[in-house]
This record gives C-alpha cells, structure tokens and sequence, in this order.
C-alpha cells in the first residue's frame, strides 16, 4: 500500500473506534454515547427527556437545557 493511501485512512480508522452505531452526533458536532441523546439549546448529552426542548409527561417546564434559575429548573 502507497504511504499516502494509508496516512488518509488514519483518521477514518480513529473515528471508527469512537463512532458506535447508536451513538448519536448532535449539531454541534457532540458525541452522545448510547442511553444518552442530545440537549435542544446546550452542548451535553442527557439520559432522560429533561433537556430535549419538549415539556413531557411529568414535566413542568423543558428550556432544553440541564441549568437551574433561567426560568425552567434542571430537573424539569
């Protein structure tokens, strides 16, 4: 194999190994392991709905964000 054939796969080889099939990439570019999704307004992930931007059963308030005193607590 020529040496500029296997420089250029470097990087493809090391995304590979962070990358697994149900992680998630958020927009910002995050990476949310699996059992964890991506937070509307904040660069985390978050393992339950609190976060997501959508006020769901149980929920009071969601700002899709994990902070306290903006108007929505983090636990929703």
């Amino acid at each position: 194999m020529r040496m500029w054939k296997l420089v250029s796969l470097i990087p493809v080889l090391a995304l590979g190994g962070c990358l697994s099939p149900s992680s998630i990439q958020c927009p910002d570019g995050l990476v949310c392991p699996v059992g964890t999704h991506c937070a509307a307004k904040e660069s985390v992930c978050i393992k339950d709905s609190c976060g997501d931007g959508v006020v769901e059963a149980g929920e009071v308030c969601d700002d899709g964000n994990t902070v306290s005193g903006d108007g929505c607590s983090a636990d929703c």
